[in-house]
Formats: C-alpha cells, sequence, structure tokens
C-alpha cells in the first residue's frame, strides 16, 4: 500500500515539472476517440474475462504487473490490473500512450532508466519504479488502438519470441472481449426494446378490440329497444375499428420487413384527425357523461404520420372514456393545439386520477 501511495503522489505531480516526454496524440485521434466510446466500457466494473486474460499475461511473460489500459483524452485507465492498485494515470506519463503510435507492433522498453523518452517518468523514478515495459497495442478491426494490454516489471528484461507472440495473441482476446461485451450490451438493449414495442403493440392492439367490444354492447340495447339507426351507425363505427386493426396489423408487417419506407410522413391538419378519434367514440363519451373540448386552428398542419397520431389519440381519447368519468364527477377531456418558436405543441389534459407513478 506503500508503493501504491507513492505512486499517486507522483502521479499527482504538474508534467511541466517531471521532465517527461509525453506522446504525440495520432493523426486519428478523433476517430481513435470515438472508437474507443462506441463500446462504452470506460469507468466500468472489473469483470473476470479481462482480470483472466491479464493474469495468463503475467504469467507467461513473468512480469509482477500486466494491465489492460485504454487511453480517453486525458488519461490512461485500466479496465483490469495485476499488480497495481491505481485505477488510472494522466495520460502523458503513460507508456501506453508510445505503444500506441505503432499499433501494428508491440512497443519493449528493455531498461526505462536509459530510455530519453521515459528516464524522468514519475512512474520510473518511483512507485512502480518501471524500468521494463512491454505494450500490445488494441485493435478493433477498423485500425484504431484502443490502448494496449501490457506488462511491466522493475528489472530490466526483453521478451523472448515465444513470450512476445503470446502477448500479441492475448492482446487479441481482450479485442475479442471488448467487442463480446458491446455485443451482449446491444442485445440486452435490443431485447428491452423488443418488450416495449410488444407492449405498445399489445395496447394498440386492445385499444379498438375494447372499443369494438363495448359498441357491441351497445348495440344490443340498442335492438332491444328498437333504435336501428343506432344500431346502424355503431355498426359502421365497428367497421371503422377494424379497419384500424388492419392499419396496425400493415404496420406490423412493415416493421417486421424493416421497410419503413411504406410509412411515409405527409403534412396533414391535426384537426382532422382529432375529430375522427372524437367522431368515433362519440357514442361513448356521450353515455359516460365526458365533456370533449377540441381547440385546434383548422389551418395548422403538420408533418407526421397520420396512423400514428391517430393511435395516440385514439388510446387517451378512449383510455379518458373508460376512466376518466368513472372517477370524477365532472368529467373534462381537452385537446388544444398551438404554434410556437420549436414548433406545434399538442396538449391533452383530462381531470381523471392519471397514471400511478410506478406505470410511468
Amino acid at each position: 500500500m506503500h508503493e501504491d501511495h507513492e505512486l499517486q503522489q507522483h502521479i499527482a505531480l504538474p508534467i511541466s515539472n517531471v521532465m517527461t516526454q509525453a506522446a504525440p496524440f495520432p493523426s486519428d485521434e478523433k476517430q481513435r476517440l470515438q472508437a474507443l466510446r462506441s463500446f462504452d466500457i470506460l469507468d466500468t466494473e472489473p469483470e473476470q474475462a479481462f482480470d483472466e486474460l491479464v493474469n495468463v499475461a503475467s504469467f507467461v511473460c513473468d512480469t509482477p504487473i500486466a494491465l489492460v489500459s485504454l487511453l480517453d483524452e486525458s488519461r490512461q485507465w485500466f479496465k483490469s490490473r495485476k499488480g497495481l492498485d491505481t485505477e488510472e494515470t494522466h495520460r502523458d506519463i503513460a507508456f501506453c500512450s508510445h505503444a500506441t503510435l505503432t499499433p501494428i507492433s508491440t512497443m519493449q522498453v528493455h531498461d526505462a532508466r536509459k530510455d530519453e523518452r521515459f528516464k524522468n517518468n514519475p512512474l520510473v523514478i518511483g512507485s512502480p519504479n518501471i524500468a521494463f515495459y512491454a505494450g500490445s497495442p488494441l485493435l478493433t478491426s477498423t485500425g484504431k488502438a484502443l490502448g494496449t494490454l501490457c506488462v511491466i516489471d522493475s528489472k530490466p528484461k526483453s521478451l523472448s519470441d515465444h513470450q512476445l507472440a503470446s502477448l500479441e495473441a492475448l492482446s487479441r482476446q481482450v479485442v475479442a472481449q471488448i467487442e463480446i461485451r458491446r455485443t451482449n450490451i446491444e442485445s440486452r438493449l435490443r431485447n428491452d426494446e423488443l418488450s416495449q414495442f410488444a407492449y405498445r403493440v399489445s395496447h394498440d392492439f386492445k385499444a379498438p378490440l375494447s372499443s369494438s367490444k363495448r359498441l357491441a354492447e351497445l348495440m344490443i340495447l340498442d335492438i332491444s329497444d328498437g333504435k336501428l339507426e343506432e344500431v346502424k351507425e355503431n355498426t359502421n363505427r365497428i367497421k371503422h375499428q377494424m379497419k384500424k386493426l388492419e392499419s396496425f396489423v400493415e404496420e406490423l408487417l412493415n416493421f417486421a420487413r424493416a421497410d419503413l419506407a411504406e410509412d411515409k410522413e405527409a403534412a396533414i391538419n391535426l384537426k382532422s384527425p382529432v375529430e375522427e378519434v372524437t367522431d368515433n367514440q362519440k357514442e361513448i363519451i356521450a353515455r359516460s357523461g365526458l365533456l370533449v373540448t377540441v381547440d385546434i386552428p383548422s389551418s395548422l398542419c403538420i408533418q407526421v404520420t397520420k396512423i400514428r397520431i391517430f393511435q395516440i389519440l385514439d388510446n387517451l381519447d378512449s383510455n379518458a372514456a373508460k376512466y376518466v368519468y368513472r372517477e370524477t364527477e365532472h368529467s373534462t377531456f381537452k385537446i388544444t393545439c398551438s404554434e410556437n418558436e420549436s414548433g406545434v405543441l399538442l396538449e391533452i389534459s383530462d381531470n381523471g386520477v392519471g397514471i400511478p407513478q410506478e406505470e410511468h
């Protein structure tokens, strides 16, 4: 622990005071950093796969220290480390910064105390007293060096051909683990997206089916009362709901084919889908006692996919008809639309109990 504390003291020194030779940034530094960020690995917890590779590197190369080092804008951060407690150092004093400048080969420093680049480096004159260093760049499939798999000793030495080949093979395995890790994260995100999509689909299907069911129930009452005009009107509304379901199915097919080009946006007057929705729910709204207010300028047009805005409005209108009036004596549902500096603002409000916070 004393050695680690001493290392941190040296690292805290201003770089200009230690006469170290900082490596220049590579010519593709911007793209290299973008590649590093894309893996979302910096400042993550230790992982067994990387720790095992570091342990093997230390054993094969017969060094007390081995590290998976990743270089960001200002530091080298260690994803995995053996024989060193420090989690990061400044990039200006990082041996790995020099190693990534020649990414096609492993850099060996046989005795850093005699190397003009490193002899005054705080990591050489202080803990961990680096004498020997070998770093094999971590190259992505696009040729970007994320950092190195490196081994360190406090005594001068050289790697044998066998050790050198093994270190380079292990560095490729580190990159493979980084890429596997990103693939696993993307898979989990994709599964989450599919789960949310399945929920939305089931909800979008449930709304027109529930509406049709309620309309059918009203038709049974109307038939009993001999209200043939109402029966005819509700039959047309059920037919309309079935057309909506057909549209949803078509969207699902488009999604499955990854062919969203068919789902085109168009300039529409927002008042049209709003009136269509409220007219579709008219009978249910009337019987529920819900007061619906629509305030949308007739001249206001927006660029939108009609079926999707219709789904949103229909769900909200349907939910208001189902739930608001059950909880509130004087039930209201209001839709307003206006233009502002950012674009078009659509506001929908009701005086129901709302959605529980845990369901948001």
